[in-house]
């Protein structure tokens, strides 16, 4: 679908093209299994970290797909396509929960009997499912391999490649829009970018081009 976002196309192809993108990879664990979102996720992954397609125009690189998604987000002229492009960024913000060690904790704790469970495992189901009792439960009735292998993507890499690919930048220039409906949505992926960040001197670093600049979105958010 990603070929068809280019502005070449006519707006009707735009909108499937996005409105197809959006069914791929939005939601979150609010609104779909938590199995499901952990897949979507590893879809970003993907699609984030670049790959050479077997489309005409050869190499989709991080930075190409996310220039034709702020070309979405700034088509002024059909609002359809604009908040399509804005759903599907704020989309892109959203990752499963980190496992908390307490989660952990009561996972190994219940499962003592079970010889071959790990916290590895424990913190890999955990990112999948994200219930500790149901995780209990499960491995209860379906012990894993001696030699089970783990699946602990690091999903915070979504975040990073989109602030190191201006998106923070994108979204603080939205705050400066007339719309209302616009601010709110800048103001939400900046919140979806930030949220549970490891790393608080990288979103100081890229607050802005200078001090003045940083202060003063550091003020808005």
């Amino acid at each position: 679908f990603m070929p068809l976002l280019d502005a070449k196309f006519p707006s009707e192809t735009r909108l499937v093209a996005v409105s197809c993108l959006i069914g791929m990879l939005s939601g979150d664990t609010n609104t779909l299994p938590p199995h499901v979102f952990f897949d979507k996720c590893l879809r970003k992954m993907e699609i984030l970290h670049g790959y050479r397609g077997s489309d005409a125009d050869g190499n989709w690189t991080t930075e190409r797909f996310l220039n034709m998604i702020y070309s979405l987000c700034g088509d002024t002229q059909n609002q359809q396509i604009m908040f399509a492009g804005l759903q599907l960024l704020l989309d892109l913000t959203s990752i499963p929960m980190t496992p908390k060690p307490e989660d952990v904790q009561y996972i190994m704790e219940r499962t003592k009997h079970v010889e071959t469970m790990r916290e590895e495992i424990a913190e890999s189901l955990l990112l999948i499912y994200q219930d500790p009792v149901y995780i209990v439960d499960m491995i209860s009735h379906n012990p894993p391999k001696p030699r089970q292998a783990v699946l602990k993507p690091n999903f915070t890499d979504i975040k990073r490649i989109l602030i190191q690919n201006d998106c923070m930048k994108f979204a603080f220039s939205l705050l400066d829009a007339k719309s209302i409906q616009l601010k709110q949505l800048a103001m939400f992926i900046l919140i979806g970018l930030v949220g549970n960040y490891p790393d608080i001197g990288e979103i100081k670093r890229n607050l802005g081009a200078d001090d003045d600049e940083k202060l003063q979105n550091g003020i808005k958010l």
